[in-house]
């Protein structure tokens, strides 16, 4: 794309289509360093204070204006909010970032452009509208212009069309905007040669056309691409609404999806179209859900490209990792706020919230230096600017970068060209107003805090002011940024390990840089060891040093022994880079790693990917030889197969990972893509499924693609016969997507595979974000009667809601036939109930405060389907909350559990949906109990309190006392309040609740208190401690997985310490063939860990990996873990010998054996079946023994399966010419 380029001098003046033109009063910008002088017009900026400079009606309160921007202490808040530090004792604390100081320098420029990768763009909404980039490679020019820019303003947008005569309004918003632009002169080509056509106004990557309009964005996320270009660029100093950041800069829409809660390709496709564009920053105020390959290699490419990108820290008051926040080069943004934010307005309808909650009445602002429960914090925070959600601040941060990228091209000539985004992340971070303990008293709770850099506040909140005033000869910090080992790494007790990285700067004659490391997560500057140092004049990029781990171990008491402990930063150490040019100017960049040697890690493991592990690994024998491999279909779209050494399996793939093709909507021709710096998107794929699912006697792999295709692969790696299959495109086509109907295409769920009708041959079922259910027979063909809708037939007109969790299947009617069960993303706020405003904090937590999540506001539902696709009597079933769509795209719906529990021969399902009870339903959908959600937090910070359920999934097992219990994840009730009193820090415990699932009452030692969320997993359920019992095996996203026993005892050995957000459901079976159990486990950063336990191996039925079996049905009882193949064949006298295996592969006893014989080899499935069966004349015995079987006179080829009690067959075990020795083993 060509972007125009036009020196601009002074300020910009933007012709709008309504209110008047930028610079009518004269006054903004102003050089007077006053900040109370030179205000913009816009009513909504300073409208509370006394020397507000415009002629309106004055606002009622501090809140209702732009006290985020200011850089001078508001006056309703002087007096009370003052400095505690010695230095400034007594002045009133600066409500903001100083946006109005860096307005008297620069108001950023029209060639400095921010992308918003987000929901899209309002078109009616004219002070982002008119402020859009028009891109001039795929334009005409305007009629009679011998120009595009024909105001001179340094862009194209739609002022330079609005004489144009071919241009019309067609939307009915009013005003011609880039809507009409784009409808006039789109012509199916690709005018500049990009890979997108017709891409004149931005990039709907989620639609995959070019209108980014953001037509469908629903729940939280309603028109949150929107509010973020405002934050940053809209239209200032019009007499109108609010002010952004960069007052002259320019916007570039990118719609990526229709909520702020993302898949990984699909921002990683955004952010490489942005850096192609040539945009200044980028705004990334979302929550991506898969650490993906293109997604990483996109934020580097935009920042090699020279794009600074601003991402938020994520919104849930916690330290665990968000991605794409979690790469290296982004810029770490999160919210600064006032202690009393959300206690400021309406006090009288708030007063009996806050005498609930024992903090009184309405009180005044004592500091503006509250980290916001509505963003996240930890290692990696870089600044914050005052918001109370972190999509705001980055907002912001967006703005706030590209004005410091405007003021770089401003006096570029003079500081030897233009910022580099290090060079403005460290402008950001070095002039940010540190923020001290002393200053963040007031109501609530404080924030920890300490000079220099800490957790909560990063380096501080940012001051633009300061920051626009170093842009200057000789004042630009120097570059410093560390890139390996990788974030969160997890490193060896002994040794050493590299430092990779690089240090500059281009602006000095020379540099100097020092390598440190201190124990913890937020050292303090007196803590640090030096252990590299170098310089020079030239940059350095590459090996800067190496970590003396040994000394780094002595430092962190029991990590070299590998001593569990509760505390997740226990074993974290920091290491810091920090780069001195030659006029003293300072750099710095820090990254945290652990040192831990854990002694019941097998051999090989922990391995480091480059890819996140979102997706659980499943355990299964694939090679027949009695041992289970690792098999894992990662958020990269690659499916491996590991050995218990962590060595690839050989016989499959070659021992190469399967890669899934790109995907539908990739752009293969965009720069980024053809040239190989960006590894094409494929979308990443789910949890697989592992099963003989044809009767061939080898198991399949079934692994659903996030974009919608499914692969069945054999054993070997190849594509089946008859796959891919997928989802049917006309079902979420475009014309369908709404805001009440938010249906999209692919798959969130992991397919499940089960005999539906009982006919002998297995069915594969995946639930679809089209809000269908799928169904295909084992050869690829779609069974009848599917897809099925999932909408509400009692409603008139059904709203559209995604299909987010696997279904359980089980039998609900014990007619041996199966039902499916699962839950729709659909919420109704119908005449079952009112929803209360989510803004009126005072309605919504009293009515929890009297009435708990039974108090419900919306509903979704919970469906039960026949194997032929019809509804099953009394289905669906409504599932109250109390604001289930407040994360959308990954709520309301949660994943079931089926059981029976009652032992009456049929199932029964637990179900409930976020922020409401969970609830025990018959089959006839009838609701059996509830779950308890009040009780005493077992080794927490909480009394007797409400808990409230967010998306944690439900379990079912038997802990050892030959009862089922339920366990799931859960929160007290003040996490959620601390999501909307932002500033209180409230006490507060993340729960695994265990239940009695007879009575829904809480075991004895249950709720217990974890350190970190549990949403968008379940846990296991195994035998991880040895004795009678099982335990509860459940990770968190602070870096620890948990065993909870009966009791609510940790086992030994635990919790196992991983260093990331354990997303993913460990698995647990033999992985050595050793008679005893092995974990693993994935993270989202991109850590396998594989650990010995040491219990015996045991059959049953237990929920030992995600969705309970690898068939993934979600019921307990259900079997299907195959016998593992007989073992060490012999073929002597007419006697063969092997190893018994056992009923679930080397566990129990297998039922029976299936032997064959032949003249011929028995080499393959259709040999089998060509041969002639032979009676077996012994019953199995126990696994490991020796079976002896007697053949019929001159047998020379024999082959044998085992079969247990559900019908699992082995995988073949033959000897014989041609059959190996001795067979598989």
């Amino acid at each position: 794309m060509r972007w125009r380029v036009a020196a601009v001098v002074g300020a910009v003046v933007l012709i709008t289509i309504s209110g008047p033109a930028r610079g009518e009063t004269g006054r903004f910008p102003s050089a007077d360093p006053d900040p109370r002088v030179g205000t913009p017009d816009d009513p909504a900026f300073d409208c509370a204070e006394p020397d507000d400079e415009d002629a309106v009606d004055p606002c009622g309160a501090v809140w209702d204006e732009q006290f985020n921007l200011f850089g001078f202490a508001p006056s309703s808040t002087r007096l009370t909010a003052t400095y505690r530090d010695v230095a400034r004792f007594g002045q009133g604390q600066v409500s903001g970032v100083g946006a109005d100081q860096a307005w008297k320098v620069t108001t950023g420029r029209a060639d400095a452009t921010v992308a918003v990768t987000d929901t899209g763009i309002r078109w009616e909404n004219a002070d982002i509208a008119t402020k859009v980039r028009l891109n001039e490679g795929e334009l005409p020019l305007p009629m009679g212009a011998s120009t595009h820019d024909v105001n001179g303003d340094g862009a194209v947008t739609v002022a330079d069309y609005a004489g144009d005569p071919r241009v019309v309004e067609t939307n009915d918003n009013g005003a011609i905007d880039p809507q009409d632009i784009l409808r006039t002169f789109s012509d199916g080509t690709d005018g500049d040669a990009n890979g997108y056509v017709d891409d004149i106004a931005g990039w709907d990557f989620f639609d995959d056309d070019n209108d980014p309009e953001d037509v469908s964005s629903y729940s939280a996320a309603r028109n949150h691409g929107s509010g973020r270009a405002e934050e940053a660029v809209q239209v200032t100093d019009d007499a109108a609404g609010e002010a952004g950041v960069c007052p002259d800069c320019t916007l570039l829409p990118l719609r990526v999806w229709d909520s702020f809660v993302v898949i990984g390709d699909q921002f990683g496709m955004a952010v490489a179209y942005a850096a192609d564009e040539g945009v200044a920053s980028v705004v990334v105020a979302l929550g991506v859900l898969q650490n993906t390959i293109t997604a990483r290699e996109a934020v580097r490419y935009a920042y090699e490209k020279g794009v600074v990108v601003t991402s938020v820290s994520s919104d849930l008051n916690t330290a665990n990792h968000n991605y794409p926040t979690n790469y290296d080069e982004t810029v770490f943004i999160n919210g600064c706020v006032a202690d009393t934010h959300g206690l400021g307005r309406d006090a009288s309808e708030l007063n009996e919230l806050f005498v609930n909650l024992g903090l009184g009445s309405q009180l005044p602002v004592s500091t503006w230096f509250r980290n916001s429960n509505l963003t996240q914090y930890g290692a990696h925070a870089h600044v914050c600017f005052t918001a109370t959600t972190g999509s705001e601040a980055t907002g912001q941060a967006g703005g706030a970068a590209a004005l410091l990228v405007s003021r770089g091209r401003d006096v570029a000539d003079d500081i030897g060209g233009p910022l580099t985004p290090n060079e403005v992340k460290q402008l950001l971070t070095t002039t940010a107003e540190d923020v001290r303990s002393e200053n963040t008293v007031g109501v609530g709770v404080p924030d920890p805090a300490q000079p220099g850099f800490d957790e909560h506040f990063g380096y501080g909140r940012a001051d633009l002011g300061a920051a626009v005033a170093r842009i200057a000869p000789g004042q630009i910090p120097p570059e410093a940024l560390l890139t390996g080992p990788a974030w969160w790494s997890m490193l060896p007790t002994t040794g050493t390990a590299p430092v990779l990285g690089r240090v500059a700067a281009e602006r000095s004659g020379s540099f100097t840089y020092d390598l440190a490391w201190a124990p913890g997560v937020e050292p303090t500057d007196a803590e640090f060891t030096s252990f590299a140092s170098g310089g020079g004049s030239a940059p350095i990029d590459g090996a800067l040093g190496a970590i003396p781990l040994g000394a780094v171990a002595d430092a962190l008491p029991g990590a070299a022994a590998g001593t569990p402990s509760l505390d997740p930063n226990a074993y974290v150490f920091t290491v810091r880079v920090t780069v001195t040019d030659a006029q003293g100017n300072r750099g710095e960049d820090r990254r945290a790693y652990f040192a831990f040697d854990d002694p019941t890690a097998l051999p090989g493991w922990p391995r480091f990917t480059d890819t996140g592990g979102e997706s659980s690994p499943v355990l299964a024998d694939l090679d027949g030889d009695a041992r289970l491999e690792i098999v894992e279909a990662d958020s990269s779209g690659r499916i491996t197969v590991t050995r218990a050494d962590g060595t690839p399996l050989p016989t499959f793939n070659g021992g190469r990972p399967w890669i899934l093709p790109p995907t539908y909507n990739a752009h293969l021709d965009a720069p980024g893509f053809a040239t190989g710096r960006v590894t094409a998107p494929n979308g990443g794929l789910r949890t697989p499924a592992v099963y003989d699912i044809d009767g061939d006697l080898a198991p399949e792999i079934v692994a659903a693609a996030v974009d919608g295709r499914l692969f069945v692969l054999d054993a070997d790696g190849s594509v089946a016969d008859g796959f891919p299959v997928g989802v049917d495109p006309a079902l979420s086509a475009v014309a369908l997507r709404t805001r009440d109907h938010h249906v999209k295409r692919g798959f969130l769920a992991a397919p499940s595979v089960a005999d539906l009708d009982g006919d002998g041959t297995m069915e594969i079922v995946a639930a679809a974000l089209d809000g269908h259910v799928y169904a295909w027979s084992a050869i690829g063909v779609a069974r009848p009667g599917f897809p099925v809708r999932l909408a509400d037939p009692a409603v008139a007109d059904p709203v559209g809601g995604e299909l987010i969790s696997t279904p359980g299947i089980g039998d609900l009617d014990g007619d041996g036939d199966l039902e499916i069960v699962v839950e729709s993303s659909e919420v109704y706020g119908d005449s079952l109930s009112t929803s209360p405003d989510p803004e009126d904090v005072a309605a919504l937590f009293n009515r929890l405060l009297e009435g708990g999540p039974d108090a419900a506001g919306s509903f979704g539902r919970v469906y039960a389907i026949h194997d032929d696709g019809a509804l099953v009597d009394g289905w669906p079933v409504p599932l109250g909350g109390l604001l289930p769509d407040i994360l959308p795209f990954v709520a309301p719906a949660m994943t079931v559990a089926l059981a029976d529990l009652d032992e009456d021969g049929d199932d029964e399902v637990v179900a409930g949906i976020v922020s409401g009870t969970q609830r025990v339903l018959d089959g006839d959908g009838t609701e059996l109990r509830q779950l308890r959600t009040q009780g005493p937090v077992v080794g927490g910070d909480s009394p007797e309190v409400q808990l409230v359920n967010l998306a944690e999934y439900p379990v079912i097992g038997d802990l050892g006392d030959g009862t089922l219990s339920i366990a799931k994840g859960g929160a007290t009730l003040n996490t959620a309040i601390n999501l909307l009193l932002v500033g209180q820090n409230l006490p507060y415990d993340h729960v695994l609740q265990v239940y009695d699932a007879t009575t829904g009452e809480y075991r004895p030692g249950f709720p217990h208190a974890v350190e970190d969320y549990m949403i968008l997993s379940t846990p296991a359920i195994a035998d991880a401690g040895g004795g009678p019992e099982r335990e509860v095996i459940v990770g968190t996203g602070l870096y620890l997985i948990h065993a909870f026993g009966p009791l609510g005892q940790e086992a030994p050995g635990f919790p196992k310490l991983t260093g990331g957000w354990n997303y993913a459901v460990p698995a647990v079976g033999d992985l050595d063939g050793d008679g005893t159990l092995e974990m693993v486990a994935s993270t989202r950063e991109g850590w396998r860990f594989a650990w010995t336990l040491g219990t015996p191996v045991a059959g049953g039925d237990e929920w030992w990996t995600e969705a309970h079996d690898e068939c993934h049905t979600n019921r307990y009882g259900t079997d299907c873990r195959p016998p593992a193949a007989p073992q060490q064949l012999t073929l002597q006298g007419g006697a063969l010998n092997f190893t018994a295996p056992g009923d679930d592969w080397l566990a129990g006893q297998a039922t029976a054996y299936e032997v064959r014989v032949s003249a011929r080899p028995i080499e393959s499935f259709a040999d089998w079946e060509a041969a002639s069966p032979v009676v077996a004349s012994t019953t199995p015995g126990a696994a490991s023994t020796t079976e002896t079987l007697r053949l019929p006179a001159g047998t020379t080829s024999v082959a044998v399966i085992a079969i247990d009690d559900a019908g699992n067959r082995s995988q073949l075990a033959a000897v014989g010419p041609g059959a190996g020795s001795g067979g598989p083993g």
